[in-house]
């Protein structure tokens, strides 16, 4: 075989491989999978951050469900007297300061054009330091000695505040324990007793 045969053979074998490759790609069949259009899937709420939620720190609940076309979100707040009040109309519900108010059930709904769903309730429990405390006497009238005389302590906190009593004295001072975050203290409430003297 001489060189001008191998050149003519080569330029063959090139044009039925083009050929072939030309063959293949137009006999390709290509599809394209969609989604059909559906109604969303229940919605499910995350809450960030997922830790204890303090008085005047960021809170962040987020909407999301399945649905084709996408849906759009509204959130609401249930209340125990009236129909659940309409807050937001975003997938997220965004508390920059949270307050105690804050405090309840949530839930959102997701909607397109094939259907609503709501999501399950979620509770938000929102943990404050105590108000300052007020003190209330019982009985209110005048004190006898021997009487019985209860005072009480109340304030409002979350959670549940536990109490501690003082007596003023010249050579203590109950100050000693500063307020803070987590403690209150009263005003001084003064108590009176009358001393009824007995002749014999």
């Amino acid at each position: 075989m001489n060189t001008r045969d191998s050149l003519r053979e080569r330029h063959t074998s090139i044009h039925s491989n083009d050929q072939l490759s030309t063959l293949t790609s137009s006999n390709l069949l290509v599809c394209l999978f969609t989604s059909p259009p559906d109604g969303p899937q229940r919605p499910s709420v995350s809450v960030s951050p997922s830790a204890e939620m303090l008085e005047g720190g960021s809170v962040t609940l987020t909407c999301s469900a399945d649905a084709n076309p996408a849906a759009s979100y509204t959130w609401y707040k249930a209340h125990r007297t009236s129909d659940p009040h309409l807050l937001s109309k975003e997938p997220q519900l965004v508390f920059s300061s949270i307050q105690s108010s804050d405090s309840g059930n949530y839930s959102c709904t997701a909607e397109n054009q094939l259907g609503r769903k709501t999501s399950d309730f979620i509770s938000i429990d929102v943990k404050y330091g105590p108000q300052r405390p007020s003190v209330s006497v019982s009985p209110s009238a005048e004190m006898l000695e021997g009487d019985s005389v209860t005072l009480t302590c109340s304030t409002d906190a979350n959670p549940a505040a536990s109490y501690t009593w003082y007596k003023e004295e010249g050579t203590s001072d109950p100050h000693l324990l500063k307020p803070g975050w987590g403690r209150r203290t009263s005003d001084f409430i003064s108590i009176d007793v009358n001393v009824s003297e007995t002749t014999f």
